[in-house]
């Protein structure tokens, strides 16, 4: 079974009919932000403090982790925002896909590591090495959803698969994550893609902190002229798909094929 995200026209003007919470919410996301920055950087600074005894620095830590984790939820609440009323662009450069791949996966790496999950990750067909479309957006899709793969799987694995086709003159790129994760019923996957995720337990595990983070892939995913969707079958885990255009750097097409 599968379910697709609704699409939604892209534009970058201003929807005058969002809600009015939203320019709300961005604001308020953005004046705490500003406070939360100058906890953090003293925490950090206090940190490098070598006179701490073991139990301040503990302390010390667990503020910093807490922040830190208060930082993704309102950066979470700032990006729907922004998406909300139409006005988060996108910020194209070239970079390696590959590179992108690797360093994504190895933020997730640890946590995978002690639930004893396996990450895969396989290039299939022709991918190119270096691509132009924005960098720091596509790696926060792979992460949330590389991300809710490891919070919801307690054994198994999880795979990457990246693939492409050619169009005219741009590139469709296809990213599934497998997991042998928590399953999901109908109702579960029809409120994944729609803020906010707390009816079912399933489904604020596999949107995040927030309750936003698949919201926001499906927003940004729409951004990159492409649709998110995921497919689902019990006891065998998820596998959610995004595809993404995007556009082969001019004069470098190093291609990957797979052995």
């Amino acid at each position: 079974m599968g379910l697709e995200g609704e699409s939604h026209e892209n534009e970058h003007a201003v929807d005058a009919n969002a809600p009015e919470s939203s320019w709300l919410l961005f604001a308020m996301g953005h004046e705490i932000c500003n406070s939360m920055n100058s906890i953090i950087g003293m925490t950090s600074i206090l940190l490098q403090d070598e006179t701490l005894t073991s139990d301040q620095r503990e302390f010390v830590e667990n503020i910093k982790i807490s922040g830190d984790a208060l930082m993704k939820v309102l950066n979470d609440i700032i990006d729907f925002s922004r998406l909300e009323k139409k006005k988060l662009t996108l910020n194209t450069h070239p970079f390696s896909l590959r590179r992108l791949v690797e360093e994504t996966l190895s933020l997730i790496s640890i946590d995978a590591a002690r639930k004893g999950l396996v990450l895969l990750h396989r290039f299939n067909g022709s991918v190119p090495d270096e691509i132009v479309q924005d960098k720091m957006r596509l790696e926060q899709i792979l992460f949330n959803l590389l991300d809710s793969a490891v919070k919801c799987t307690d054994s198994g694995e999880i795979c990457l698969n990246i693939s492409c086709q050619e169009g005219q003159g741009d590139l469709e790129i296809h990213f599934s994550v497998l997991d042998t994760g928590l399953d999901l019923s109908r109702e579960a996957a029809e409120d994944l893609f729609n803020p906010p995720a707390e009816k079912d337990p399933l489904c604020s595990c596999r949107s995040g902190r927030s309750g936003l983070g698949l919201a926001i892939c499906k927003g940004l995913v729409e951004l990159m002229e492409g649709r998110i969707w995921v497919e689902y079958a019990e006891g065998t885990g998820s596998t959610f798909h995004f595809t993404i255009k995007a556009n082969p750097r001019a004069g470098v097409r190093k291609i990957w094929r797979e052995n």
